[in-house]
């Protein structure tokens, strides 16, 4: 006789998981953004790394970095046509690009120290995850 099938679920039981996938995504969410951010810069830092093995290559073979001017674009296109880095190389994921700064007054006219520097994900100068490298 009280055989009834229950085929929904209540707004009371509904409520409640709601409620608790906010409780776990409140405090799951911020340790994923912090995860995501520390492979980032370990990926832009990995990144710098292979491009200063790219540069002292390039040196070798030209005898001086790339200038300013030249940038890391000269990893890529170079008049020996010889390939040092990729493209992919040269930016981040979010295709910004590496900034190089190879100065001439701190070099004495010879190019031998170079700057790579990551602006962060927001692109501003002053921005928290600015990575700065150099040789």
């Amino acid at each position: 006789m009280f055989n009834k099938t229950r085929k929904a679920f209540t707004m009371l039981e509904l409520m409640i998981v709601i409620a608790l996938i906010g409780v776990i995504m409140a405090y799951v969410g911020p340790k994923i953004a912090e995860m995501l951010s520390q492979r980032t810069e370990a990926e832009i830092k990995f990144k710098i790394a292979n491009l200063k093995s790219s540069l002292n290559e390039y040196r070798l073979v030209f005898g001086s970095y790339p200038t300013t001017k030249q940038g890391l674009q000269a990893l890529v296109t170079n008049p020996r046509n010889r390939e040092f880095a990729k493209a992919t190389d040269i930016e981040d994921n979010n295709h910004n690009p590496l900034i190089y700064y190879c100065p001439v007054e701190k070099n004495k006219g010879k190019f031998k120290h170079f700057e790579i520097i990551y602006l962060g994900a927001t692109q501003e100068e002053n921005a928290q995850d600015r990575i700065d490298e150099g040789i």
